[in-house]
């Protein structure tokens, strides 16, 4: 049975977010909706794409993607269907897509204005040869997160999620991180008196 994940910032019980699963059950396509969250921040692209990049390859081939970020359920200007390591994205043209996969080399399809998102589904459940009849973009909006900055005496990172737990995902990693120390110690101050002075390999070591 296909899979058909649903990334969205209508929040849980909205009215908004049972039209959505009304027309996804309106009619019979055999699918597993996975529903990976409804809780992004109100248009916040960032963080849908966090939550697309860190599970896009748990996924086996043939699941589709729907990002409902900053996304009303109608009166769309422009959609676009993401072709991607056999995989569909059905997303708005606002960049999201780029900013999880910043070296994406995909096809991109661009949905006709007025065509329902059942109409859509229907379509590519009967398989990807629906992607033909539709205009092959070259290229679709690209969003870049701001870059790390640093001095010889400072870091500074973007933050990228932060979950129910407090738990902090920054655009940094750990070798550009090293590099930038060069040996040098460090002192990262959390909420209240909390620091951290070594790089720790999990969760559980700090």
């Amino acid at each position: 049975m296909k899979k058909l994940v649903v990334i969205s910032d209508l929040g849980d019980g909205s009215l908004h977010l049972a039209m959505l699963k009304a027309q996804i059950c309106s009619v019979d396509l055999q699918v597993d909706i996975v529903e990976l969250t409804h809780q992004i921040p109100l248009g916040d692209k960032v963080q849908a794409a966090f939550f697309l990049k860190n599970t896009y390859s748990l996924f086996p081939p043939g699941t589709i993607f729907y990002l409902c970020v900053g996304l009303p359920l109608r009166g769309l200007d422009k959609i676009v269907i993401t072709q991607y390591e056999n995989k569909l994205i059905i997303h708005p043209d606002n960049g999201v897509v780029h900013l999880g996969f910043p070296s994406l080399q995909a096809n991109h399809y661009e949905v006709a204005k007025g065509v329902s998102l059942m109409s859509l589904l229907l379509g590519l459940w009967e398989g990807e040869s629906y992607l033909t009849g539709l205009n092959k973009l070259n290229q679709v909006a690209a969003k870049i997160l701001p870059q790390n900055q640093h001095t010889d005496s400072m870091m500074q990172a973007y933050i990228l999620h932060v979950d129910h737990f407090g738990n902090v995902y920054i655009g940094l990693s750990k070798t550009e991180l090293q590099e930038w120390l060069e040996g040098k110690s460090f002192l990262l101050r959390l909420r209240r008196d909390e620091k951290l002075s070594k790089i720790h390999e999990s969760m559980a070591d700090v």
